[in-house]
């Protein structure tokens, strides 16, 4: 393009110096000045169709005239600020909710793991008869572990335990994920300082290390970095601190703020108490297929030899990407993506309708640049320029609402509410959608005007006596209407859809789950696994605690549940639940 303009500057310095040098022959011949000068442009012919000729060589039409056009939209939006103003502003809005929302479900949906080679790591459990998932036992692990042949590792994690950090300062309650060795080797992960699991240290003895979270390592430790290989207390156990995990990765997002080694003990092995999670990595060029065919034979196998505790049961292989979001959250980020669409898909009726009347007002710029030979093609590309010029200034101003938005969202979005595997985040491939519907909405409110104001009985209405002045008005009016009438249907499909929302969530408010929550206190109390020596010390210590809550002024009742109304299974903690008197 710079060389073209060089080009046609050189052009115009030949042309000039060439009428200069004809103009001097002329005088020379004996005309006057201003005669010379008129003979020379008279023999030299167009000088703008010359010029015209030139640029059609060097520079590609289309270029041309999309440079021609783009410039010429900018000057017309700039004679009318107003109308300007509130189409970008109204673009931004629609442009900038799509973002937001897009980083979202790009983030939680779109995005692979951010694991090396994601797509071979996924999740082992066993099937109840029933058909749905349940834990692993032990015993059916280390069996699985050993027996097949699909799986480059196969790991087991337990769920969230509470563990309290003691030592100088206050004890502080943390949350603990026991796993087997390969753990962090199935996942890609390496720690950030120090190292991980090493081979031997799920074995029993040898299982008291711990790895941090980042986040942790800096809240509590002061990011100290010569707590690698010291000891911290666990419940008042002894652990080494081996590493510490990369900070702003799925760790530092993650329920658990420490990691150790999972030590199958030998009370442990059984196969009716299913309290494991098993993770596993496919061998490359295995399928999930291939992988679920094995598990599915030894799955078998297992209820044979086993029948008291595996008959009936099964084994399930999924993908680990595609369960970690669950089918309420994807539905809901699925009816939020679409609401979004139908703002903008309203906005762009509303500017549709206001462009169209706009073109009204342009009847006498048409007809005259018809009368001056331009095509309606060319004509609607000149429309339609002028509309994604605007969605174009529309999409940068909705990149910065959009960012605000994606603020917002995460500011009031509950706790854990996704997995802390996504990474929300407004990167080149947002910025690209925005590019994508920017250009999309410019397109879509612009054709309509742009086709209803080119077309060829409102051009011929000046020339023609204003005959078909009556029709194109008809016309016009019927386009308005259809707008209006598509504008109005959006709308009452949102505000349908956002009250039925807005229902649903007071009756949820007001649903009776069958519990008298009045005056009803909760409380959890984590116990570690190796604190008593036995049962009956521990049936000691509990009844301890419920004598002294019992003895509190106010307390009428106390009960201890296995789990409260309405929560996930059971796990190392002892509950209460304490009904007391109002003062």
């Amino acid at each position: 393009m710079i060389r073209s303009r060089r080009a046609l500057d050189d052009l115009d310095e030949e042309i000039r110096d060439h009428i200069e040098r004809e103009t001097q022959d002329n005088i020379a011949r004996g005309l006057s000045p201003e005669a010379a000068w008129q003979a020379a442009h008279r023999k030299f012919g167009n000088v703008t169709l010359v010029k015209e000729d030139a640029r059609a060589v060097w520079v590609p039409v289309w270029i041309d005239q999309l440079r021609q056009d783009v410039q010429y939209a900018v000057r017309g939006l700039r004679r009318n600020p107003g109308f300007t103003v509130v189409a970008v502003l109204t673009l931004a809005l629609s442009i900038g909710a799509n973002t937001a929302i897009f980083s979202v479900v790009d983030g939680t949906l779109l995005k692979p793991l951010p694991y090396p080679e994601a797509s071979r790591i996924v999740r082992v459990l066993e099937k109840r008869p029933q058909g749905s998932r349940a834990s692993v036992s032990p015993l059916n692990y280390l069996d699985w572990r050993g027996a097949n042949t699909v799986f480059e590792d196969l790991v087991a994690v337990t769920g969230e335990y509470f563990v309290t950090l003691s030592g100088d300062a206050v004890p502080v309650k943390l949350l603990e994920i026991r796993a087997t060795s390969r753990y962090f080797a199935v996942l890609g992960a390496q720690a950030a300082l120090g190292r991980t699991f090493g081979v031997d240290d799920d074995q029993p003895g040898r299982e008291h290390v711990v790895v941090l979270s980042h986040a942790l390592w800096t809240s509590q430790f002061g990011a100290n970095p010569t707590l690698i290989g010291q000891a911290i207390r666990l419940d008042g156990t002894p652990y080494t601190v081996i590493g510490v995990m990369p900070a702003g990765t799925t760790f530092d997002r993650s329920h658990a703020q420490i990691w150790a080694p999972l030590a199958v003990q030998s009370e442990d092995l059984t196969r009716d108490f299913r309290r494991l999670i098993t993770l596993a990595k496919l061998k490359p060029n295995v399928t999930l297929e291939q992988a679920q065919t094995q598990m599915d034979a030894i799955g078998a196998r297992l209820a044979r030899d086993y029948p008291d505790s595996n008959k009936g049961w099964g084994v399930v292989v999924e993908r680990y990407g595609e369960i970690l979001v669950g089918d309420q959250l994807r539905q809901s980020l699925h009816v939020l993506f679409g609401a979004t669409w139908l703002v903008l898909l309203i906005g762009c009726a509303n500017l549709a309708n206001v462009t169209l009347a706009r073109g009204l007002a342009r009847e006498r710029e048409v007809t005259l640049r018809v009368a001056l030979g331009a095509g309606q093609r060319r004509l609607i590309q000149q429309f339609l320029t002028e509309s994604v010029v605007l969605s174009a200034g529309g999409g940068l101003l909705g990149v910065v609402v959009g960012y605000l938005m994606l603020a917002v969202l995460k500011a009031v979005m509950p706790p854990y509410s996704i997995p802390p595997e996504t990474t929300i985040t407004m990167d080149g491939r947002v910025l690209l959608f925005t590019a994508v519907v920017s250009s999309f909405s410019g397109l879509l409110f612009g054709l309509a005007p742009a086709v209803g104001a080119t077309r060829p009985t409102l051009a011929t209405s000046i020339r023609e006596g204003g005959g078909h002045g009556a029709s194109a008005g008809r016309a016009h009016r019927g386009i308005r209407r259809a707008l209006i009438v598509l504008e109005v249907a959006l709308t009452f499909v949102l505000l349908t859809g956002a009250g039925l929302l807005i229902h649903s969530f007071f009756r949820m408010q007001q649903f009776d789950i069958g519990v008298d929550s009045t005056n009803v206190l909760t409380a959890q109390l984590p116990i570690s696994e190796k604190r008593f020596s036995s049962p009956t010390a521990l049936n000691n210590h509990l009844r301890h605690i419920v004598s002294a809550v019992e003895s509190l002024p106010g307390v009428r009742q106390l009960r201890s549940p296995p789990r409260f109304p309405c929560k996930g299974s059971a796990d190392t903690r002892c509950r209460f639940g304490l009904r007391i008197s109002r003062c």
